[in-house]
C-alpha cells in the first residue's frame, strides 16, 4: 500500500524506537527556538510510524483493542511534539519543511481520532485518504532529518543506533502494510523486493553498529538481545506470503526499537 511512494525515500540515509513512546516526548529545551536537532525529529518519526502501524493492525482486525490504544497514545504524543517543532526557526527551507507538517498533521489528528472512536463492532473504514496523508507527513520529517544531518554532519555517532530503532519502525509498518496487500499479486511481488531490500540494508548497518560497543559492555548486552530478536524478526518475514504472523512481527519489533532506545541513551 503506497509502497511505491516510499520506498526509496526509506535509503536516502543511513535512517531508522522506540515503542515505549514515551521516550518521544523528550523534547528540546522549549527556549532553543533555533532549528530542531536530527535527534528530535527522528523521535517523531519513530512515533509516526508507530501510529501508522498500529493502524495497520487495526485494519486487519478492527477489534485489537491493543492497536487502537497504542494509535490514540501516539496520536496525544505527536501532537504535542509537532506543536513544539512549530516553535523552532530556520532558513527558508527549514521554515518550508516545518510549515508543511503544520499543515498536515491537522488532516491526519482529525482523521485518526474519527478511525479510534467508531465502535470496534463494525467494518474497518476506508483509510486511503488517510494514508495519503501520513505518507506526506512522513516525508516532509524524513526531508527535515536529511537537512538538519546534513547541516550537522559532526552529530555524535551513537545517534545511529536511533536511527537503527526507525529502521526498525519502519520495516515493520511495510511488512504489516503488505499483509494488508497480501491478496493483489502484483502488489506482493513488488512489496516482498523491496522488503527484502529493507532486510538487507538493516543486517548491514546492524553489523557496523556492533563495532560501536566496544567499550561499553552494558550497551553490548542489550544489543546482543536485539540481535536475536531480530533473527526471529527477519526468519518472520522471510515466509510471506506462506504465512503471515502481523502481531508477532509487531511485537519483535517494538522490543527491538526499545533496546536499541536505551543502548542509544547510554552514550
Amino acid at each position: 500500500m503506497l509502497k511505491a511512494i516510499t520506498f526509496f525515500s526509506l535509503l536516502l540515509l543511513p535512517i531508522v524506537a522506540s515503542i515505549n513512546t514515551s521516550a518521544n516526548a523528550s523534547a528540546e529545551p522549549s527556549s532553543l527556538k533555533t532549528t530542531p536537532s536530527p535527534e528530535f525529529v527522528i523521535r517523531q518519526e519513530i512515533t509516526l510510524n508507530v501510529l501508522i502501524a498500529n493502524l495497520h493492525l487495526l485494519q486487519l482486525d478492527f477489534q485489537n483493542s491493543d492497536a487502537r490504544e497504542k494509535l490514540q497514545e501516539s496520536l496525544i504524543l505527536l501532537d504535542n511534539s509537532l506543536k513544539q517543532l512549530q516553535t523552532y526557526k530556520g532558513d527558508q527551507e527549514t521554515q518550508e519543511l516545518i510549515s508543511n507538517t503544520k499543515v498536515l498533521w491537522p488532516v491526519v489528528k482529525k482523521h485518526a481520532e474519527w478511525i479510534v472512536r467508531l465502535s470496534e463492532a463494525r467494518k474497518a473504514p476506508n483509510t486511503h485518504s488517510l494514508q495519503l496523508a501520513l505518507v506526506k507527513l512522513d516525508r516532509q520529517l524524513l526531508l527535515l532529518q536529511q537537512k538538519l544531518t546534513i547541516r550537522d554532519p559532526y552529530s555524535k555517532p551513537s545517534l545511529a543506533f536511533l536511527e537503527q530503532a526507525l529502521l526498525m519502525q519502519r520495516l515493520s509498518r511495510e511488512y504489516l502494510s503488505l499483509t494488508l496487500d497480501s491478496r493483489q499479486k502484483d502488489i506482493v511481488a513488488s512489496g516482498q523486493a523491496q522488503l527484502q531490500t529493507l532486510i538487507n540494508h538493516f543486517d548491514q548497518k546492524l553489523i557496523r553498529l556492533d563495532k560501536q560497543l566496544d567499550h561499553y559492555p552494558q550497551g553490548a548486552k542489550s544489543f546482543r538481545k536485539v540481535q536475536i530478536t531480530w533473527g526471529y524478526i527477519k526468519e518472520g518475514m522471510m515466509t510471506f506470503p506462506e504465512q503471515s504472523i502481523p502481531e508477532l512481527i509487531a511485537r519483535h519489533s517494538n522490543q527491538v526499537v526499545s533496546r536499541l532506545t536505551s543502548v542509544y541513551q547510554l552514550f
